[in-house]
């Protein structure tokens, strides 16, 4: 299904598959990627692009998980089901610390399948600085994408 939505939308599409991807919702980016480069598109502005797309979808999971964080935070009165979840200040302020020390670093890592969408949402909750964030966060896409391009080329070499 992505493959016909990039085929039809070209660089659009790929936006749309790599910024879905970097969510929660299944899409595969490097398959996105993969299909332009097979009909034909230059690589610069498909890694680019695959890459500026799938780091919003990583920046979007970041806000959902900071304003979720204020949500709980802020609500004086939750459903009672809800309240069972909400941490108490003290283990939310030990949560938050211990990401800080400890997970920045791990942002490098979101670009690995299911570890990044918790990282991501993670850092939100947080409140790791933004910047930090989305520069740790370009770079490992970059080099998520870099390699499915080089694995690609080196497969194309092999086969060709």
């Amino acid at each position: 299904m992505s493959e016909d939505l990039v085929i039809q939308l070209g660089y659009v599409g790929l936006f749309i598959v790599c910024y879905l991807s970097a969510t929660i919702i299944p899409f595969s980016g490097e398959a996105a990627l993969a299909t332009l480069l097979a009909i034909g598109y230059p690589a610069g502005p498909v890694l680019l692009i695959a890459v500026l797309a799938n780091a919003l979808g990583a920046m979007t999971n970041y806000l959902v998980g900071a304003y979720a964080m204020r949500l709980v935070e802020r609500a004086a009165t939750l459903p009672r089901w809800l309240e069972r979840l909400r941490p108490s200040p003290k283990k939310l302020a030990f949560a938050q610390r211990l990401f800080r020390r400890w997970g920045t670093p791990a942002l490098a890592l979101t670009f690995v399948p299911l570890l990044g969408d918790a990282l991501t949402f993670a850092a939100g909750a947080a409140r790791v600085n933004r910047v930090v964030f989305l520069a740790l966060v370009f770079a490992g896409r970059m080099l998520r994408y870099s390699l499915v391009f080089g694995g690609l080329g080196t497969l194309g070499m092999i086969f060709s």
